[in-house]
């Protein structure tokens, strides 16, 4: 990237951001404004912070080079689709929160999933694939959810 963003280089207009391609920048709060509904972020080379992604969003994508480790929070609340195509173990226990009621394994997923990573209130569909099968563990799909395709 050549150039750099600062707080306000994106207009309050914008819903929709997608950082790929190497994104390099420390994404700091309040880059990203509080108006962006869709956020999908890639490769990069930074580690999210709480507050990195706002409130506001509520589809998340993260595609299949995006490989940062993913703690409790920096996922925001008000996320209710989480797009993963990811290939590397970023997920841990309690970093998806229970807003989200609608989860996509893509790609390159890979990550094994234990009992506790996936939400266990209020997450309904789970969309499956093409991923390897491994990667589910008995237990690990919440008794909430209704559909699986």
């Amino acid at each position: 990237m050549s150039w750099e963003l600062i707080i306000g280089s994106i207009p309050k207009s914008v819903t929709c951001v997608a950082l790929k391609g190497g994104f390099s920048q420390k994404l700091t709060p309040g880059l990203i404004p509080e108006t962006v509904l869709d956020f999908k972020i890639g490769d990069t080379n930074q580690v999210l912070m709480v507050g990195s992604i706002p409130n506001s969003v509520k589809r998340l994508y993260l595609f299949r080079k995006f490989n940062r480790k993913l703690r409790p929070g920096i996922i925001p609340k008000g996320v209710t689709e989480l797009y993963l195509g990811n290939k590397n173990d970023v997920l841990k226990v309690g970093s998806i929160p229970n807003t989200v009621n609608t989860i996509y394994l893509k790609g390159n997923f890979n990550q094994k999933l234990i009992p506790g990573i996936l939400p266990n209130d209020g997450f309904k569909e789970l969309h499956i694939g093409p991923i390897e099968l491994k990667v589910l563990e008995i237990g690990s799909i919440p008794k909430t959810v209704k559909s699986v395709f």
